[in-house]
């Protein structure tokens, strides 16, 4: 059956797959083991609670984060890209400034607009 199914599927998912649950199985004995590691430190209730606090803090800042973004993007006609575009057409300068404050022709460009 898992011949089967990794033949159909193909290697790379297989390795997605197992890397995924790898990767899983570790987060979740990093769960267990945190704040069992700090209990055998100490007694104190709100050390441990704070332990596993900091522990998840990461998760949710990059969280916030995604969401945030995801949000800014969607706002943005065409995403970031148009905020990227915007910037650089803004920054762009004619290349190279003819004497006389006049803009040159840019090499292999065309004489006259097309249209």
């Amino acid at each position: 059956m898992r011949a089967l199914v990794s033949a159909r599927l193909g290697a790379d998912f297989t390795r997605l797959w197992t890397a995924s649950a790898v990767s899983n199985l570790g987060d979740g004995v990093t769960m267990a083991a945190g704040p069992l590691l700090v209990a055998s430190v100490t007694d104190d209730p709100a050390a441990i609670a704070g332990a596993v606090f900091a522990q998840q803090l990461p998760w949710l800042l990059f969280a916030l984060l995604g969401a945030w973004l995801f949000v800014v993007s969607a706002a943005v006609p065409f995403g970031l890209d148009a905020l990227t575009f915007a910037a650089a057409r803004w920054s762009w300068r004619p290349w190279p400034p003819a004497p006389g404050g006049r803009c040159a022709r840019r090499p292999g460009s065309p004489t006259r607009r097309p249209g």
